[in-house]
């Protein structure tokens, strides 16, 4: 099309001004609340509007490079967007992790992380096994230990010489973290100070002898595994790197040596625009935390970001979707502008995850790249004009909480006091009960479960229910890491447990056939998310039809399905019949007869304002389940 065409084709649409749409949103409206309509009101404290406009760009201060510390907003990349394809793996025995990381490297991954708990690496031989044929230089190499942090590098030094490797080829980190150690343990050991004293040895050490190996993580995923909001992930990993920031400058360390060891590892969810926006908006804050450390490099402006799907929305029944809701986090994660990716195994929430589930994670990230080209294009989500105002709104609302936390004398004195706690525990429970009350789904597990799963045969006790050692010297209250859809799952285990055989539901559909037939399906959507066996009835007229099937099948609840109106017939001349020989439940809320059913002895109401867990977990009470 010729530009002549072009410009007469956009003549024949007059620009629409933003009063116009609103005007016309409203008739449509024909009176209805906007704000309640089209306003959406999220946990973040957020308001988004149903449209955004480029006059909606024009306040964004940090969009103006003249106005705002700018550098690294964007990302750190300047040709493409790859990142790092990054595999976790638990080193129990030296060998076998050596195997499964030299595996995963001819499979794909780019950077390996390793978890070392117990002492597993004792001195350079160990270390040197474990890293066995892998070539360190080429990749990024990520150790993770509680103990001995110092040892382990002056290991890995020993290796790098021993290989006569350029230490300045060495790319990874060890992922040293005393503050967040605090927040999931309740206690320093062996002190505040003494972990600072490491943390300042690591940072010496490191610059001398592996100048590109990052020494500190900010690890703001256990924020997000306990149930936070992405303002609260935001801003308190923020507060922690200020702290760290506070401190280590005062023992007399310039920004410019400490920011390029420092890490930031983010949990990435299921909040596909919103995870997006969160990236963008933490390495805009941490431009602006640096800034105020009068750095002499602009490069003590960026900051590596590491993110790992989340394990706080991530379900054990129906674990597939596992799958969806890793692709949607890979997309998030990438399109913010990740700098390193872990997916993790779609089952390894409750179990050991196999080769296959390792494969699927890692080929995740591969398709994405190779075949989706998300490693092309540098900051895709630029000058959207919706993700532009997320990432706005998630910084401001982020700042605020920084703010307050430094308020309230920085981010350890703050936990000490148990604020943080509070905070999240609060967001954690008004999550807790959205999903409890099915206002937020997870599919297979608060809704449209599988009926015919079973999986404790699969579970591996100490994934699934790892033990909490509570320390008696702990100095405060941790914070509690946890899995949304855990409570739930503990209810349908139960049922599975429960005398070798699930206790079953008699759906006794009566009458109004559009009606019985819908209120039996919500039944069986209902009872299936704790695995009761469902037993659908034929559907009758009459009572007296379905007495005989509901006697034949030895059902441990009849839940009666049937229309508002037809209920007052209905359940007293079945419950004359057969009161107290069954558990019965109405399905619905027919509110002129609920008081006078009550009377007559059915306690249970099951509908679309039903909490569902508490439901559940009396009527297994009552049957003696668990």
């Amino acid at each position: 099309m010729s530009e002549d065409s072009k410009r007469k084709l956009f003549e024949e649409f007059s620009p629409v001004s933003t009063e116009e749409w609103e005007k016309k949103i409203k008739t449509d409206l024909k009176g209805t609340d906007y704000e309640k309509r089209l306003i959406w009101k999220t946990i973040e404290g957020i308001d988004l509007k149903p449209y955004y406009r480029e006059s909606d760009l024009e306040n964004l201060e940090y969009l103006d490079p003249e106005g705002f510390p700018f550098a690294y907003v964007r990302g750190n990349k300047t040709d493409d967007n790859d990142w790092e394809i990054c595999q976790q793996i638990y080193v129990q025995e030296t060998h076998a992790a050596n195997k499964e990381a030299l595996y995963a490297l001819t499979m794909g991954a780019t950077s390996l992380e390793f978890i070392i708990s117990d002492c597993r690496i004792k001195d350079p031989i160990d270390l040197s096994n474990l890293l066995k044929k892998i070539p360190i230089e080429n990749i990024r190499l990520n150790l993770y230990t509680t103990s001995n942090p110092l040892d382990l590098l002056t290991f890995l030094y020993s290796e790098v010489e021993s290989r006569n490797i350029q230490k300045e080829d060495i790319r990874g980190i060890i992922g040293y973290d005393p503050i967040g150690d605090f927040t999931v343990t309740g206690n320093f050991k062996p002190s505040d100070q003494e972990m600072f004293n490491i943390a300042l040895e690591l940072i010496s050490f490191t610059k001398k002898n592996l100048p590109n190996f990052k020494f500190l993580a900010l690890n703001g995923k256990n924020f997000k595994n306990a149930g936070s909001t992405i303002v609260q992930e935001l801003g308190y990993t923020l507060s922690v790197g200020a702290e760290y920031l506070s401190a280590f400058t005062d023992a007399g360390l310039s920004i410019d040596d400490l920011t390029p060891g420092i890490q930031i590892n983010f949990a990435v969810g299921s909040n596909y625009f919103m995870e997006i926006a969160k990236i963008r908006a933490a390495r805009l804050l941490w431009t602006k935390i640096a800034e105020a450390y009068h750095p002499k490099s602009p490069e003590a402006s960026k900051v590596y970001i590491h993110t790992v799907t989340s394990d706080w929305n991530k379900t054990a029944y129906d674990p597939y979707v596992n799958l969806l809701r890793g692709t949607t986090e890979t997309m998030s994660s990438s399109l913010g502008g990740t700098d390193s990716l872990t997916v993790n195994p779609f089952d390894s929430i409750f179990k050991n995850p196999t080769s296959f589930s390792k494969r699927l994670a890692r080929n995740i990230q591969i398709i994405l790249k190779e075949e989706a080209y998300f490693n092309r294009v540098i900051d895709p989500a630029a000058g959207s004009y919706y993700i532009e105002n997320l990432t706005n709104g998630l910084a401001v609302e982020a700042w605020k909480l920084f703010l307050s936390v430094e308020s309230n004398g920085g981010f350890i004195h703050a936990f000490r006091k148990g604020i943080i706690q509070a905070k999240i525990e609060e967001n954690a429970r008004n999550r807790e009960e959205n999903i409890a009350f099915r206002r937020k789904n997870f599919l297979g597990t608060n809704q449209y479960p599988n009926l015919n799963e079973e999986i404790a045969h699969e579970v591996d006790a100490r994934i699934f229910h790892p033990q909490v050692h509570k320390d008696p010297k702990q100095e405060v209250k941790p914070l509690t890491i946890y899995r949304a859809t855990e409570k739930f799952e503990h209810l349908r285990l139960k049922t599975e447990h429960f005398d070798g055989k699930a206790p079953s539901v008699f759906l006794f559909k009566v009458g109004n056939l559009v009606m019985r037939i819908a209120r039996a399906a919500f039944a069986s959507n209902f009872f299936g998310c704790a695995g009761f066996k469902i037993i659908e009835g034929t559907g009758f007229m009459t009572v007296e039809e379905g007495i005989a099937e509901c006697y034949q099948n030895k059902p441990d609840i009849v839940v009666i399905c049937s229309s508002d109106t037809e209920y007052e017939l209905f359940v007293p001349e079945l419950l004359a019949k057969m009161k107290d020989q069954f558990l019965f439940v109405i399905a619905g809320y027919p509110k002129e007869f609920v008081e006078r059913f009550k009377d007559m002895g059915i306690r249970y109401f099951i509908h679309k304002k039903s909490n569902l867990y508490n439901t559940l977990q009396q009527i297994q009470d009552e049957l003696k389940i668990g």
